[in-house]
């Protein structure tokens, strides 16, 4: 079904550009860096705001505990991407 776009009114033109765009927003993939001294509540309003693409990087794997703990407890229906650092045993 193909949609006559010269019926549609500026109202729905508006609509349908703004669905668009949140469209191509989701699909934006982005790298979360969590640092050193980040724990729960830090984290957990980065879970809040991160989309579905969106890489985590963390500095350590105590932090990856508190992230998984976190995400079962806070967000048990989003998924995360994740990688480790381990920026401390690095230095």
């Amino acid at each position: 079904m193909r949609l006559n776009k010269s019926i549609l009114t500026h109202t729905d033109k508006q609509i349908c550009k703004s669905r668009v765009r949140k469209a191509q927003i989701q699909t934006i993939m982005s790298d979360i860096y969590v640092g050193v001294g980040e724990w729960m509540a830090s984290m957990g309003k980065r879970m809040e705001n991160a989309g579905p693409n969106d890489t985590f990087h963390l500095p350590t794997t105590m932090h990856l505990h508190a992230f998984t703990v976190l995400q079962e407890d806070a967000f048990p229906g989003k998924r995360f991407r994740v990688d480790v650092h381990n920026s401390i045993n690095n230095e």
